[in-house]
């Protein structure tokens, strides 16, 4: 009863509104873009292609990289933030250490300068309120912010060490796995989505612990390549690969539909292939008497959104 549009492929990394549905409810949208989502477009290889294509989120904005560091030279902590031009950025985490001594509180900020400029007008604005006086550890007052200027002890640093994931493996899957339950949904529709053999299975990798994955009833890979026989059906060449063209797809084999998720042509990315059960909605049917116009998946170009539908005329022509 709160239907609200789902980008079947995110949109943050180049989905289109074409290829989505209105059938996803606002609660469990919200819930999934925070939790899934913004963990599955930060991955490290989906993040670099983000920043290679320039391809912004719906927010308009390109998120940038963000990993957090230590300074070799003083071993403060600090965070390092690569912008989608290339531009690097260091901040010094904040610290503030309250010493309360008899009469008096000793108190040091650190961190990088405009954040403790920030903190040391503050701390005046407040003091002034509460008609208090603030003192150098020499004993000079400080009457305005100006005040704070010679007193500083500054740190320059130009060595940082890095500690790096690549790649989590169960935000991958999860976020695969949300992928492939609204291109079921799209294409094998709801009968698929809510039943016990097809979208059920899916819910369950999405939503439950990895150790209550249905492991033993879906076949496949999650991290893997698409084999060539399959590329060519689909109609994935060298040259859509280096071209980073998103491959979505279901294929109705003769046991049950297998989808297909190529992300970014499979350059550097891994590729999954997840079988979906035998409750295979509208392409249940004998393949030589399906219609030839009917829809089983999408190529996208992440630089413009452009989207492209996949028939089964194209996969007869192909195989």
């Amino acid at each position: 009863m709160t239907c609200s549009k789902e980008h079947v492929l995110q949109f943050a990394l180049g989905g289109s509104n074409e290829f989505s549905t209105n059938d996803a409810s606002r609660k469990y949208n919200n819930e999934l873009g925070d939790t899934i989502d913004a963990q599955f477009v930060n991955l490290l290889p989906l993040a670099i292609k983000r920043h290679m294509l320039k391809i912004p989120g719906q927010s308009g904005i390109i998120p940038p990289i963000i990993w957090r560091a230590k300074s070799l030279n003083n071993n403060e902590p600090a965070t390092i933030t690569i912008s989608a031009d290339g531009d690097i950025d260091y901040k010094f985490d904040t610290v503030v250490i309250d010493d309360q001594k008899k009469n008096y509180k000793e108190r040091l900020v650190a961190g990088s300068p405009d954040r403790v400029h920030e903190i040391l007008r503050g701390m005046l604005e407040k003091a002034r309120k509460k008609d208090e006086t603030i003192y150098t550890k020499t004993g000079e007052k400080i009457a305005r912010s100006e005040d704070f200027e010679s007193h500083f002890e500054v740190e320059e640093t130009d060595i940082f060490r890095a500690s790096v994931q690549a790649f989590d493996f169960d935000v991958w899957v999860r976020g695969i796995f949300k992928i492939i339950l609204g291109l079921g949904h799209v294409i094998l529709g709801p009968e698929w989505t809510f039943s016990a053999d097809g979208g059920d299975r899916i819910r369950t990798v999405i939503f439950c612990d990895k150790k209550n994955w249905p492991h033993s009833s879906m076949k496949g890979f999650s991290t893997g390549r698409i084999p060539d026989g399959i590329r060519k059906t689909l109609g994935m060449t060298p040259a859509s690969s280096k071209a980073n063209i998103h491959t979505i797809a279901i294929l109705p084999m003769d046991k049950e539909p297998v989808a297909v998720v190529s992300l970014f042509g499979g350059d550097n990315v891994p590729e999954a292939m997840v079988t979906l059960g035998s409750e295979r909605g509208r392409l249940a049917i004998v393949n030589d008497n399906m219609i030839a116009n009917t829809r089983v998946g999408v190529r996208i170009n992440p630089a413009n959104r452009q989207t492209t539908w996949i028939t089964v005329s194209e996969l007869d022509r192909n195989t």
